[in-house]
């Protein structure tokens, strides 16, 4: 299961949780069992993030000519990712992935990069949402990062847009940050409920790690105000009411698909704006050189691959007329 949302939002917080009540009372053999991006300063707890899911994330991106915080605006068509990834090589590194089912994982690049791995994964990935307060996301991205509010806001819309409507399955359940926080018990059985589709967790065993990894001093960033004054005021208001929308739809429990459809209007609404902001990057001779090594390569290692079932049907011919023969052979009977 992917746990999908913007960076900053409580994605790590969240997997964590989840990842806890899992390990401690699931009897089967749960995980990946794959090295983890350590935790730093900014996530003291954790990050919970595969290093391999991470770095296959960034290649992705690469190939769009996008990065972490300069996403695309139009979801690029992942259906040609043979011209730029060797499958069967991407396949073998994530074969954990796709094998198991009763593992949790997250990226905030999952947003905009999951439709890929229904490719790369030949299945679909049941996924759970979490949404915080854009304030929150953009006062933490200033901390962090040094980014204003202006990329920090558009940075929330254009992820969670794409996390909504993205061409595979919307996610199983959607929970704010502050209803994480406020309502324990309620947001423990909706969680055990999302999950139960790839491993059993009881809603005790979440409440139980809710309780102990919310705590108050990790709780940095408030919704407050904006720290950093650089947003338009209609991108300020249009985040705020798709956060207020999305805490009143998640509280009275509406169809996902209602705030798929609402983040697809806000989105479409300031999409002049978000495109200022983030215009679509005119890739450089040094990038494209890149992208031509990759496909180049990757049709040397198909080419390579080819050669090879070519030399070993060959090879396997041979041996059966060589078998055939000997057999056939009159051989000395012994007294």
């Amino acid at each position: 299961m992917f746990i999908l949302g913007c960076h900053r939002s409580g994605t790590s917080l969240l997997t964590n949780i989840l990842k806890s009540a899992l390990e401690r009372h699931n009897t089967e053999e749960t995980g990946t069992a794959q090295q983890t991006i350590e935790s730093n300063i900014d996530n003291p707890e954790g990050h919970h993030e595969s290093v391999a899911i991470v770095d296959l994330n960034e290649r992705l991106l690469t190939i769009t000519n996008a990065s972490w915080n300069h996403p695309f605006l139009l979801t690029p068509d992942w259906t040609d990712l043979e011209h730029y990834l060797s499958l069967n090589e991407t396949r073998q590194t994530l074969r954990p992935w796709a094998l198991k089912s009763n593992w949790i994982d997250k990226d905030p690049r999952l947003c905009l990069t999951r439709e890929a791995y229904f490719h790369l994964l030949l299945k679909e990935v049941p996924s759970i949402a979490i949404i915080r307060h854009p304030f929150a996301v953009a006062n933490s991205l200033l901390a962090r990062d040094g980014m204003h509010s202006d990329r920090a806001l558009a940075l929330w819309m254009c992820y969670n847009h794409h996390l909504f409507n993205s061409c595979r399955s919307l996610p199983n359940e959607v929970l704010s940050f502050a209803f994480l926080r406020h309502y324990p018990k309620e947001s423990s059985q909706r969680l055990s409920n999302a999950v139960a589709s790839t491993a059993t967790i009881p809603d005790w065993a979440i409440e139980q790690e809710l309780e102990q990894k919310f705590v108050g001093d990790l709780i940095r960033s408030r919704p407050d105000q904006l720290l950093s004054d650089r947003a338009s005021n209609s991108l300020r208001e249009s985040c705020i009411t798709l956060y207020d929308f999305c805490q009143d739809a998640s509280k009275s429990k509406q169809e996902i698909q209602v705030i798929a459809n609402e983040f697809k209007t806000h989105f479409a609404a300031n999409l002049d704006e978000l495109n200022m902001i983030f215009p679509a990057n005119k890739i450089s001779e040094i990038k494209t050189i890149h992208l031509e090594h990759l496909n180049l390569e990757n049709q040397r290692l198909h080419q390579e691959l080819q050669h090879s079932r070519t030399r070993y049907r060959r090879k396997a011919v041979e041996l059966i007329r060589s078998a055939s023969h000997w057999l056939n052979r009159p051989h000395k009977q012994s007294h």
